[in-house]
């Protein structure tokens, strides 16, 4: 009877090895990810401040919510003066980057639009 120990010994090893390499590039990739995630790199393209239809309010003590566009908004509450904006805007047609003068927020606005009190563009 032939010996096949050899042959399966090296049948584990390669396996071992294909799953340890597997494993080793999923690791990296999900370090990856996370780090840039952490970065606040990891944008979406299409991520909102609001869904679609909403837009951003703010309550009288500084809360933030979004609401129906066609809603009526409750006591103290006001809309957001800079609209429903995209989270990234670089590269997007319509958009360009303000900023808030004394505390160097920087939020995404429709080009074309006034500028509310207090925010510049960035240049």
């Amino acid at each position: 009877m032939p010996d096949t120990s050899v042959p399966r010994r090296r049948a584990r090893v390669l396996l071992l090895l294909g799953v340890g390499t597997a494993g080793l590039m999923i690791g990296v990739a999900a370090g990856f990810l996370a780090s840039a995630a952490m970065r606040g790199e990891l944008t979406f393209y299409d991520e909102w401040v609001c869904s679609r239809d909403e837009a951003p309010a703010t309550t009288s003590d500084g809360g933030y919510f979004c609401a129906p566009l066609t809603a009526s908004l409750p006591a103290g509450a006001t809309w957001d003066p800079l609209g429903n904006r995209p989270y990234d805007c670089s590269g997007r047609d319509g958009w360009v980057v303000i900023e808030r003068r004394q505390s160097g927020e920087i939020e995404c606005f429709r080009d074309y639009t006034p500028l509310p009190p207090g925010w510049q563009l960035v240049s």
